[in-house]
């Protein structure tokens, strides 16, 4: 028995250590609801873009470390339809000349986007954009073969370029309510005309090498944070609780071992919960000290149901 509770707990915190060594500084931005979307004309002088705060402070990997020197700076609003973007990239000069849809836009000056409707840091829908406008798309399913609708329209200007972009829901195959939280990241491509290798590479999540990294993007809320906390993380929550109760009765035994854990996690959740209900809005610095653990807590659940499940199967 001894020896069994023994390999349990060191298969535990040896995944909790990886875990957390693979995770990098969270990142979260709230999208606010728009009454009308922009026009994707890449003009940027919509009324929906007046006093929307913006992403900014992208770092430098592969190409160096640190802050990039040429920065991005992304806004989002939503509506019922779509996720609208407003990009503008310091660029000292701009190169382009990718011409086809679903061509090697992403040799040229771009914008990649990253978008886990799902949550579970494992595939994104893909979108890139290049100076002059040129798309290239792919999802989780069918890779490049995937033409999803979407529009964009960029501009060169004096100090770099813009785009503006328009993500309908359809094509992410969800359409984002109150409270929801994505998996999200966008990242840039910066080359010099002439240069078949980039010069710089940037992202706002760091992903630590290739901009592909689930695991590492950021997150995007929609409408509040409290909503993210309240209606969504704190009933999963309670459902995980729910199951491992009902797993425990059902299996004492194989309980006796996890339930000092078990314990421990609850008065986890009661510290969340209190956290939440107690407020009326959630600043982003409380939501950036939440949401991470509430998922820590999360899955910290998933594994005592994976443990129980273990245990059950050794006493039969």
């Amino acid at each position: 028995m001894m020896t069994r509770y023994m390999f349990m707990v060191i298969a535990s915190l040896l995944a909790s250590v990886l875990a957390a060594a693979a995770e990098p500084e969270f990142k979260v931005y709230q999208v606010a609801r728009a009454k009308e979307g922009p026009k994707i004309d890449g003009i940027l002088e919509d009324p929906c873009w007046n006093n929307i705060a913006r992403i900014s402070g992208f770092t430098q990997v592969i190409t160096g470390s640190g802050p990039a020197k040429e920065q991005t700076s992304v806004a989002m609003v939503s509506d019922d339809k779509a996720l609208y973007m407003r990009i503008e990239c310091a660029d000292a000069d701009v190169a382009a000349k990718v011409k086809e849809h679903d061509g090697a836009v992403y040799t040229d000056d771009c914008i990649e986007i990253f978008i886990e409707p799902k949550n579970i840091h494992k595939s994104a829908h893909h979108f890139v954009v290049n100076a002059l406008s040129v798309q290239y798309e792919e999802d989780p399913e069918q890779g490049k073969d995937w033409n999803g609708l979407w529009e964009t329209s960029a501009k060169k200007g004096e100090n770099g370029w813009s785009a503006e972009v328009m993500i309908p829901f359809a094509s992410l195959g969800t359409a984002a309510k109150e409270g929801d939280i994505w998996g999200f990241n966008v990242c840039r491509e910066n080359y010099v005309s002439g240069n078949e290798r980039y010069t710089e590479l940037s992202c706002w999540s760091d992903t630590g090498g290739g901009f592909n990294a689930p695991e590492r993007f950021g997150h995007i809320v929609f409408g509040s944070y409290l909503a993210c906390l309240k209606d969504n993380l704190l009933p999963e929550m309670a459902k995980r609780r729910q199951d491992i109760e009902s797993f425990m009765k059902e299996h004492p035994k194989a309980a006796a071992d996890c339930k000092p854990r078990y314990e421990q996690v609850v008065k986890s959740i009661q510290e969340i919960s209190d956290a939440v209900k107690a407020k009326d809005i959630i600043t982003e610095k409380e939501f950036s000290e939440l949401y991470p653990k509430s998922e820590a807590t999360l899955r910290t659940l998933d594994g005592l149901i994976y443990e129980l499940r273990l245990a059950a199967l050794l006493l039969e």
